[in-house]
């Protein structure tokens, strides 16, 4: 069976390696990203089962990213904020985010998250598959 692979674009290299850490521990391949550079240049490389987004980049924020892989990809997103504004939230859902998780989290409910999204997603596929086999 296939591990699932997930990119973390959070320019906090600390947090970001704990968190590559405790969910590779979880049987995730994990990549990271420090920038939305590095970022698109993963996703050129390597097509990620799921996205974990820091919504406050530098540069080009997680909104930005957000926007730009919706163009493209239904690839699922996890929005990851310290802010806890309702607004913040809801314009991330709005934008296709699957999820959003507020800092400080416990990595128990970051990797049931991950877990759920996945779950779902997969869900459709299965469900896009047949639909597709069944309407043959």
């Amino acid at each position: 069976m296939k591990m699932p692979r997930l990119l973390i674009i959070d320019d906090d290299e600390l947090n970001s390696k704990f968190m590559r850490d405790k969910l590779a521990k979880r049987e995730y391949q994990v990549d990271l990203a420090i920038s939305s550079f590095e970022a698109f240049r993963c996703l050129e490389n390597a097509f990620p089962d799921l996205i974990l987004v820091n919504l406050g980049l530098p540069r080009a924020d997680g909104y930005r990213i957000c926007r730009k892989v919706r163009e493209w990809s239904e690839v699922p997103i996890i929005m990851i904020s310290a802010s806890n504004s309702e607004l913040d939230e809801v314009r991330c859902l709005d934008m296709g985010a699957d999820d959003f998780i507020i800092r400080p989290f416990s990595i128990e409910i970051l990797a049931s998250r991950v877990k759920a999204v996945l779950r779902r997603t997969a869900k459709k596929n299965v469900i896009s598959e047949y639909s597709l086999v069944s309407s043959t």
